[in-house]
């Protein structure tokens, strides 16, 4: 089950809104899906598993239908993403995989937590990863 995100936790706003401020989600979806990123099947089948108490629960294996679960879920949904699954965990946050409700582009989220940012003085090495993420360039990582 998701945990919530506290009060002290906010994401690396990554995308320019138009009067030059920074907005934690598009207003509208992202663009066409890039080459080589991966759709969803279109089949959905189901499967038992021992659950590890001796019964077995009965469990989807189509992605689409956990992502329908967690879309009702308001704690594993930020902006237009739904949240899906920690990716990864580093000294000051977290990098979430999430999915576009409306386009169904999987995306990378990274979320900060403001009290381990603020106890270790790290808003100097979080400015410091944007201004580099800023001059990156290539089709699968979006432009800052």
């Amino acid at each position: 089950m998701p945990q919530p995100y506290t009060e002290g936790e906010l994401s690396i706003p990554a995308f320019r809104g138009q009067q030059g401020s920074y907005n934690s989600h598009r207003t509208s979806p992202p663009g066409p899906q890039q080459p080589g990123q991966q759709q969803y099947s279109q089949s959905s089948t189901q499967s038992n598993r021992p659950h590890g108490h001796g019964h077995h629960h009965r469990q989807s294996m189509d992605p689409r239908a956990d992502l329908r679960l967690k879309a009702r879920d308001p704690e594993a949904r930020l902006g237009q993403y739904n949240i899906i699954k920690t990716l990864g965990e580093g000294s000051f946050g977290k990098v979430k995989l999430a999915v576009h409700q409306v386009s169904g582009q999987k995306v990378a989220l990274k979320i900060i937590s403001r009290k381990k940012l603020i106890n270790r003085d790290m808003a100097g090495r979080v400015e410091r990863e944007i201004a580099y993420l800023q001059l990156l360039r290539h089709p699968h990582i979006i432009k800052l």
